[in-house]
């Protein structure tokens, strides 16, 4: 995949939330939402090095849920994954809305709750049968929001040097919402990065991207939101009065292209709005597909997940799920899209916070492995510190969206716990199943015996270049904390017999003669080390490839 359809595969998302951010960020920051989203900007602009070192560093789709299966323990990729999917939930349930409200807001017709339901029902459907994102679509679609915004743009200077500043300067002189310039700016800072959701998509697609264009999509996307998110919103504040914006704040934009081209623009940018915001929904079915299919096999959720319809050989039950899980958010905030939006915008803020924690534990663990891209220390604190800010900020200014957040995160993490510790919890049920003694117990204790042989049969396996038995150590310490299994396979490629690490078998001969509860293996690869070899390897050796680690 190319650089413009890597990034335009994003920026749809990215872009696309200026539709409803404008509004928003001027109802809560007043004529100081320029200044707010100037903020954010400068936010992503630290970003953009934070999220290039970790995707350079490990190239893997997933996104922050990858990064901490390997920068930390499975416990932290759970927490990492739940912040995933809550974003996923909130991009779904926040584009379907802002679409039913942008074709409401134009033609009537709809009820915003009814019709948000079933533009989910609608795309999770279409999931099923099979329908995926295509990056000549995106790109396509990117293309006509970009024509639309910068149409916008352009009309609304036009609009303003052909009647003056007055409404701008009316703007400007009317009192803050709280009367505390610097209050309103950081409430808006806060719910500003709302506008800049889907900047942390293209790190799930990043395998499927050529070598050396992921960091040219952070890049990419970090100029456009620097363009286009306070640029318009400072336009609209020089057309619309605060008080138009802020009664019109879901659908802002129709109302400014009616006000500086007419009826036909008006029509345009809803068209656009829609298509956009429909993209954004079909774009969190896909990538939450991935994100869970990935966790299932690597045991973190349930593996019935993994079943396919046999007809059109999609994940079915991973769909139904995140749909279950849509219409119950939307269920609890009664569809209102401000409700929406500060989940949403806690959503990514954790997950921001998870590729901070994960660049901060990447270089202090896994300095070795080789990064394109490095962003200083000051520049990811400063970006840990921003976002810590932001969620704090959303936190005070709606503690009840915190409640809604806390609920639907702890639901997710209390399965995923569940799942993640079955094998101790199975062998505490085996303990007071062992104090049974008739027939009936010592069936159930078969059952969970067999039980526990199945879920420890499949083996992990490490890549490793080097014969360190302290790392190697690491690596089977590591397996004992967090997988179920019995059997560790150490891999090493290799081009030429001479360049084996000398004491690689001995030191994993001494490691299974240490672990006798685990068996230590090591296979040797005659082949280039790269991903078309991991993926045969993994085939051969019956590895799923999220159970494949380098050391």
């Amino acid at each position: 995949m190319g650089e413009w359809s890597a990034t335009a595969i994003a920026a749809n998302d990215l872009i696309g939330s200026v539709l409803y951010t404008v509004g928003v960020t001027v109802a809560v920051a007043g004529q100081w939402a320029p200044v707010s989203l100037l903020l954010v900007c400068g936010v992503v602009c630290l970003f953009r090095f934070i999220f290039s070192e970790v995707g350079t560093c490990v190239p893997l789709n997933g996104g922050c849920y990858s990064l901490m299966l390997v920068a930390s323990t499975k416990l932290f990729a759970a927490i990492a994954a739940c912040c995933s999917i809550l974003d996923y939930a909130s991009t779904a349930v926040v584009s379907a809305a802002s679409a039913s409200i942008y074709f409401q807001g134009q033609w009537g017709l709809i009820d915003i709750l009814p019709a948000t339901m079933g533009v989910l029902a609608v795309f999770a459907l279409l999931s099923m049968l099979g329908m995926r994102e295509s990056a000549g679509v995106s790109l396509g679609i990117f293309s006509l929001h970009v024509a639309t915004l910068l149409t916008l743009v352009g009309a609304s200077v036009y609009h303003i040097a052909r009647e003056g500043s007055g409404v701008l300067t009316a703007n400007w002189s009317e009192p803050t919402p709280s009367g505390n310039t610097a209050l309103d700016i950081f409430y808006g800072f806060c719910v500003g990065m709302l506008g800049v959701t889907g900047f942390e998509t293209s790190a799930n697609y990043i395998e499927e991207q050529k070598p050396g264009v992921f960091p040219k999509t952070m890049r990419n996307m970090s100029y456009l939101v620097l363009f286009f998110n306070p640029v318009i919103t400072f336009l609209a504040l020089g057309v619309l009065s605060r008080e138009t914006i802020v009664a019109n704040q879901n659908n802002v934009l129709s109302i400014l292209g009616a006000v500086t081209i007419g009826y036909g623009m008006q029509v345009a940018v809803a068209v656009d709005a829609v298509i956009v915001l429909c993209g954004g929904v079909l774009t969190a079915f896909v990538g939450v597909v991935g994100l869970i299919h990935a966790m299932a096999s690597d045991r973190l959720l349930p593996a019935f997940l993994l079943l396919r319809n046999k007809k059109t050989h999609t994940p079915q039950y991973i769909i139904l799920s995140f749909l279950v899980l849509n219409l119950l958010l939307v269920a609890v905030t009664d569809g209102d899209i401000t409700s929406l939006s500060l989940v949403f915008s806690l959503s990514f803020l954790f997950v921001l916070l998870m590729f901070a924690i994960a660049n901060i534990l990447l270089k202090y663990k896994r300095g070795r492995l080789h990064r394109d891209v490095v962003a200083g220390w000051g520049t990811v604190l400063i970006g840990l510190a921003t976002v810590i800010a932001a969620i704090v900020g959303n936190a005070v200014y709606n503690p009840q969206m915190v409640g809604t957040f806390s609920i639907f995160f702890s639901l997710l993490m209390g399965v995923m716990t569940l799942v993640l510790y079955k094998v101790p919890l199975l062998k505490l049920v085996l303990f007071f199943v062992d104090k049974g003694r008739n027939s009936f117990w010592d069936r159930v204790g078969e059952f969970v015996m067999r039980w526990l042989r199945r879920m420890q049969a499949p083996p992990v396996a490490f890549f490793t270049n080097h014969e360190q038995i302290n790392v190697l150590n690491k690596a089977v310490l590591y397996v004992k904390a967090n997988e179920p299994t019995k059997r560790i396979i150490f891999v090493h490629c290799y081009d030429d017999e001479s360049a084996i690490p000398q004491n690689l078998e001995a030191h994993c001969h001494i490691l299974d003669h240490i672990f006798p509860k685990i068996q230590i293996d090591l296979v040797l690869v005659k082949t280039t080390f790269s991903p078309v070899a991991v993926a045969a390897i993994a085939r051969r050796l019956g590895v799923n490839q999220v159970s494949l680690s380098l050391v």
